[in-house]
């Protein structure tokens, strides 16, 4: 990707192994590379064969990454413990991790498996989708691999915008006629969602 020409590795189910793999050993030969730029997954497959559900493992890559890992998983079936133990098994090797979940979909749906209107829907979209996770992972500052600690990584969940800027006004009515006034919410954390009728994700939402 223009400007830093950097590259970044998109992989899928039980693929993602051999992806994780095969870029830690990229790192071990060549070491700390800034051309790495970060890795996406799809609804990856990463457990090791001999683990179990309620107790999960992974391959030791995951662990060993230090990379920003952005991740797609599934909504279907999915199995939270699994996916969170992920997330946290990437954070404690060094990796800064992003995860989205997209609805109404399984896995396979990016391969050639899309069975219904809902994930038909969710394939035509994921272009955008991945556009946007290439775009948050160039966020992501450069840093020598052997810098990144896994309490370094470990973000807060909320952090204070540096320019101590207000929000604008904003009143709207919302379905049921009633006013809110942002001011009203000042301290507290809102969430405005900004959609289009002619978006049908946003309409599905």
């Amino acid at each position: 990707r223009k400007p830093e020409n950097k590259l970044y590795i998109f992989s899928t189910g039980d693929s993602a192994k051999a992806a994780i793999e095969g870029l830690k050993t990229w790192q071990d030969a060549r070491g700390n590379s800034i051309q790495l730029g970060g890795v996406i997954l799809a609804y990856p497959q990463l457990q090791l064969e001999n683990a179990k559900a309620t107790e999960p493992k992974f391959i030791e890559p995951v662990s060993q990454l230090k990379l920003p890992v952005y991740i797609f998983q599934t909504a279907k079936k999915l199995n939270l413990e699994v996916a969170e133990e992920l997330i946290a098994t990437f954070e404690q090797g060094g990796s800064i991790v992003y995860s989205e979940l997209v609805t109404d979909t399984a896995d396979g749906y990016l391969q050639g498996k899309a069975n219904s209107e809902e994930e038909m829907l969710q394939l035509s979209v994921f272009p955008a989708q991945l556009t946007q996770a290439l775009d948050k992972l160039t966020e992501v500052p450069a840093q020598p691999a052997e810098l990144i600690t896994a309490k370094e990584s470990a973000q807060p969940p909320l952090q204070e915008h540096p320019t101590k800027q207000l929000a604008p006004d904003l009143r709207l009515e919302d379905l049921d006629g009633k006013t809110h006034d942002l001011k009203d919410y000042r301290g507290k954390v809102v969430l405005l969602n900004f959609w289009a009728t002619w978006c049908p994700p946003c309409i599905k939402e």
